[in-house]
């Protein structure tokens, strides 16, 4: 709905010079995070 807002503001069919848009949406997933602290990866070699 955003979308459709913004092109009606926008948006003139009789501009003058006028170009052509393309809008292109993306996602990814999200990289996951553990729980572990850095110290918790550490081993002792002792």
């Amino acid at each position: 709905m955003a979308v459709i807002r913004l092109v009606d503001k926008y948006h003139d069919d009789g501009a003058p010079r006028g170009r052509r848009h393309r809008l292109v949406v993306a996602l990814h997933p999200e990289l996951k995070t553990t729980n572990q602290s850095p110290a918790g990866k550490e081993q002792d070699n002792d």
